[in-house]
């Protein structure tokens, strides 16, 4: 699966984002030959490196990414509403949605926690008041 993911950045199929200094170091762009060399060290922390230089925090996205880079709200902008709404959609597609809004909403929080561990979860209720309205359409058409 690693080798798959990693033949997708190298051919610019997924786009990566990383930290050279992090917290406060800028992010930049993985370019996608970058990744020829770039050897993944700590999937947990999202490291990879080359000889001595470590990129830290990376972050991969959709080659869309340009349209949910946006990860919050006005007063919240480490909150990831527009991520979690991506990840639905992905989950919807797939077929992969759960029962009930609740439960899809604590398996987004999961979710989210689990792949971005050092960024504010939105609870449960804010999921599901961001969500309520694209659930129900998902399972109108899926019922």
């Amino acid at each position: 699966m690693l080798a798959a993911m990693k033949a997708k950045l190298e051919a610019g199929e997924l786009t990566a984002f990383g930290q050279d200094d992090p917290p406060f170091g800028p992010w930049h762009a993985i370019p996608a030959p970058a990744w020829r060399k770039l050897r993944i060290t700590n999937v947990r922390k999202g490291e990879a490196s080359v000889g001595a230089n470590i990129v830290h925090d990376i972050h991969i996205l959709p080659p869309d990414a340009e349209e949910i880079t946006r990860t919050g709200v006005p007063g919240c902008p480490t909150k990831g509403r527009d991520i979690i709404a991506y990840e639905f959609q992905r989950r919807a597609e797939a077929g992969e949605i759960e029962d009930s809004l609740a439960a899809e909403a604590r398996a987004l929080q999961a979710w989210y926690r689990e792949t971005y561990p050092r960024r504010d979860c939105p609870t449960t209720t804010t999921i599901v008041n961001n969500l309520r309205d694209a659930w129900r359409a998902v399972r109108l058409r899926t019922a």
